[in-house]
């Protein structure tokens, strides 16, 4: 099991990729889970030890994003991170990774989501607030929770958006788009839905489930350093 990250150092303007990945053993989940990182500047990827990055973090961690959504803002990489505190109950929390120094933190979640099903909630970008949300696990999701950080690292902050109770099947949160809407995807299809008005509106792609993925972007002008083609196999 892997999970990926995405960002820029902002003093070098070195973009960077984040790999950490588990290793199955006998007895489950190797620890400490593998860090690579890939740079732009250098075109190559380096292993970078636990000690190194760990920020006094336990090796004893996971990454609860089974669709693998990230945030990058403020110079980190943002997911959900947990770990198991009893074999029935976990703690949750914010993991992020700086691009700049290159070692891990953690962040408090709201704490009514600290014993929440890891693989129930998602990092998402609101306008400039970064904002978790929370759904329904229950076979399929019918709705949601959004909460927002109203002070970039006070977890003070935290403050309940609003809930939405979409009354259908959608299986997957994607994210919030610019507007304020939701972005879902169904057994088949991508739809948006809006919180005030309550409807839905299909956007008109379609595909399985798993390959819908949603993030946000710049747009730019300026181009990155030419990588070295995938040679193609024999």
């Amino acid at each position: 099991m892997s999970v990926h990250g995405f960002g820029v150092d902002p003093d070098t303007n070195d973009y960077k990729v984040m790999r950490i990945s588990y290793e199955r053993g006998d007895n489950g989940c190797v620890f400490p889970p593998k860090v690579e990182l890939y740079k732009l500047c250098t075109l190559s990827w380096v292993d970078l030890s636990w000690d190194q990055v760990r920020g006094g973090l336990p090796p004893f961690l996971f990454i609860g994003e089974y669709f693998g959504t990230q945030v990058f803002m403020n110079g980190k990489v943002h997911w959900i991170g947990y770990r198991r505190i009893h074999p029935s109950d976990v703690c949750c929390f914010v993991l992020l990774f700086d691009m700049k120094r290159e070692v891990f933190s953690e962040m408090e979640l709201p704490e009514s989501l600290v014993h929440k099903t890891p693989l129930s909630m998602s990092v998402a970008l609101l306008g400039e607030s970064f904002s978790v949300m929370e759904w329904n696990m229950c076979v399929q999701l019918k709705g949601c929770t959004i909460w927002i950080m109203k002070e970039y690292g006070s977890v003070w902050s935290w403050s309940k958006l609003y809930s939405v109770d979409l009354g259908l099947e959608f299986l997957r949160i994607l994210g919030l788009r610019k507007n304020g809407d939701l972005l879902l995807a169904s057994t088949q299809d991508l739809v948006s839905y809006n919180p005030n008005r309550q409807n839905i509106k299909n956007l008109g792609v379609s595909s399985t489930i798993n390959s819908f993925h949603a993030t946000s972007y710049v747009e730019s002008l300026a181009l990155l350093k030419e990588g070295h083609e995938v040679p193609k196999e024999a």
